[in-house]
């Protein structure tokens, strides 16, 4: 028996067989179908008012490859972008249709979330699993799919997992009518899915357990037909890797784990994301970095029971335990990519989130619900009309499960409404969440509560003193409140712990002139370019101090030095002008002042600066 099929009992009543056979009248099929979109639009109502979030900002908002005349082109091309393309292009289309207007995103989000939820049902039919619906519609309103969801950032989950889940069920056409096209579709497909997120990698190996599934055996032609789509995810993984260690910088001491605590680490993992399946409750957006100890005994027992498993299979092999194998198969491999073998920058925050497993419920979801119909099924009949009591309380009971899920959805929706609240939750179910600290003293500092901001900035350097960016942050704080001092404190700590950052030695030099120390705010100017020699704001706030100390044959060359690499700035002519009027260089001055207003014609203080230059060149003769 197929613990994974539909039972095929022939105790079943003719009301069971009859309802069974109705699900292939296109009505009631239209009917469930349109059920599975209309509940999922209305689990997330809650999020379609929430705003942007942590990364929406650098992957779309502030994001200049978004509104640059050739931002579509550099999409596909820059390498200063990371590279899901398919998804960046998803977000250029957006920002030409509705803007910034979160609304928009978040409906495009669903409505991919709920295409995903008709397509798992469908696929699930064609593989003739049990309890296909119920579980397309679990996998819909279930809480751990928040995340993908009501952020927005995370269309690289939903819509790669549109296209992945086509390409299955594009290959099983294949491999039913064997036809070219559906196998040149599939390919087009899984390459659409790596351009959203290259999670989808493991692809291949699923459509390998598929044709297991069907045949019970793998041939020759079943590898062959599969190994285009391995070289293609081979190219595409390795690119992963190397640019989340090159790009996304997923390197150093927080990533430096020996193999022994991946695995550990990633056993542990899977019993995670299983049990939260099941109690989905304290979800939050950074669950703790758990730090694991090679030398307890406890470490391991996650592992030791992941291994046990497949003698569980094995010895119920006669029955359900092929069935099982499948779906276990299918949810590990899905879940391979983000089990901690491979650096991803996220993990520095947690080995675990919510929308790591967004693939792999794909898999978990239906299995739990098959075992459960089961082990359902197993219950001793009482006579004439169980098979209608059990049919009727299957009913009942999925019902419950789906508005249980659906209440937990809708709530852990609605702290998706602003940073303010998703970070002060995340604080409140773990307090030790650093990040969250800091993108919550952020959220304060744009909000111009100071006093907010420097309290929680505060609160994640005393979590994590090596964390760079949260004193970088702090120093910004302490700097727009007044308090130079501590700024100088902060910013210093930060340039300690992060000495290539050109950023923090700029801000730090800023600080410095602004608290009258001219020599070290020249000295870390000096450094931050030489870092980056092209650094524009470096190259100004150099300039600006030069001029405020009289320096201005010093300003004027730095000046110019801005016009090499922005040599359209109406404002930088304007203050070069001024710099050279303070020399006497009055010609010089009047054909800087000039140009500015060539650039900017309603500057009234480059037309002025022009008047009194002229003036005076005047008065000279």
């Amino acid at each position: 028996m197929r613990l994974l099929h539909r039972d095929k009992d022939k105790r079943s009543s003719s009301l069971i067989q009859g309802l069974i056979k109705e699900l292939d009248n296109k009505w009631l099929w239209w009917g469930a179908l349109s059920m599975l979109i209309i509940v999922t639009f209305v689990v997330y109502i809650p999020t379609y008012y929430g705003g942007f979030i942590w990364d929406d900002d650098f992957n779309f908002v502030n994001n200049p490859l978004m509104t640059a005349d050739d931002g579509l082109k550099l999409i596909w091309v820059s390498e200063e972008a990371f590279y899901y393309p398919l998804v960046l292009t998803t977000f250029w289309v957006e920002r030409q249709l509705w803007g910034l207007n979160p609304f928009g995103y978040h409906i495009v989000n669903t409505a991919f979330h709920a295409f995903n939820a008709v397509l798992l049902w469908i696929l699930l039919r064609r593989l003739k699993v049990r309890g296909a619906w119920l579980a397309g519609a679990i996998f819909a309103v279930h809480p751990l799919q928040v995340e993908s969801v009501a952020w927005i950032t995370e269309l690289k989950n939903v819509q790669s997992g549109f296209f992945y889940l086509l390409a299955l069920l594009s290959y099983t056409l294949f491999d039913k009518e064997r036809k070219w096209l559906w196998y040149g579709v599939t390919m087009l497909l899984f390459v659409l899915a790596l351009l959203s997120k290259t999670s989808t990698v493991m692809l291949p190996v699923v459509l390998l357990f598929y044709r297991w599934w069907e045949g019970r055996s793998w041939r020759w032609r079943d590898i062959a037909y599969t190994a285009p789509f391995f070289v293609i995810s081979m190219f595409a993984a390795l690119w992963t890797v190397w640019e989340q260690q090159h790009h996304s910088g997923a390197v150093g001491t927080e990533w430096s784990l020996g193999l022994l605590e991946k695995v550990l680490i990633a056993g542990r993992i899977v019993w995670f994301y299983l049990i939260k399946l099941l109690v989905p409750l304290n979800l939050t957006f950074f669950y703790p970095r758990w730090s694991i100890d090679v030398h307890h005994a406890g470490a391991y027992l996650p592992v030791v029971a992941l291994l046990l498993v497949p003698l569980l299979f094995w010895w119920r092999r006669a029955t359900w335990g092929p069935s099982m194998a499948f779906g276990v198969g299918c949810y590990l491999v899905s879940l391979f990519p983000v089990l901690g073998f491979f650096n991803i920058y996220f993990m520095r925050y947690s080995f675990v989130a919510d929308h790591f497993q967004y693939l792999a419920s794909m898999a978990s979801i239906p299995l739990f619900i098959s075992v459960a119909l089961y082990g359902f099924d197993q219950l001793r009949s009482h006579g004439p009309g169980d098979s209608e009591r059990r049919f009727a309380v299957k009913m009942v009971l999925g019902a419950v499960v789906l508005l249980l899920l659906g209440v937990l959805t809708w709530r852990l929706g609605s702290i998706y409404e602003n940073e303010e609240i998703l970070w002060v939750d995340t604080i409140q179910k773990n307090p030790k969440a650093w990040m969250a600290h800091n993108n919550l003293g952020i959220h304060y500092h744009n909000q111009g509560k100071s006093g907010d901001a420097i309290r929680a900035l505060q609160e994640a350097v005393a979590l994590k003193p090596d964390y760079g960016d949260a004193y970088y942050n702090l120093g910004i704080a302490y700097a727009r409140k007044g308090d130079l001092n501590r700024a100088v404190e902060s910013y210093r700590a930060a340039a300690d712990l992060e000495p290539n950052d050109a950023r923090i030695l700029h801000d730090l030099g800023v600080v410095y002139g602004e608290a009258g120390r001219f020599n070290e705010a020249v000295q870390e100017l000096k450094a931050a370019l030489s870092l980056r020699p092209r650094y524009v704001d470096a190259h100004r706030s150099l300039a600006a101090l030069y001029r405020k100390n009289g320096r201005y044959g010093e300003a004027v060359e730095e000046y110019k030095r801005v016009l090499k690499i922005e040599p359209g700035s109406a404002d930088v002519y304007s203050n070069l002008g001024v710099a050279y009027g303070q020399l006497g260089h009055l010609d010089n001055a009047i054909t800087a002042f000039e140009e500015a207003l060539r650039i900017e014609p309603d500057s009234q203080e480059a037309r002025q600066n022009l008047e009194k230059a002229l003036a005076m060149k005047r008065s000279r003769r």
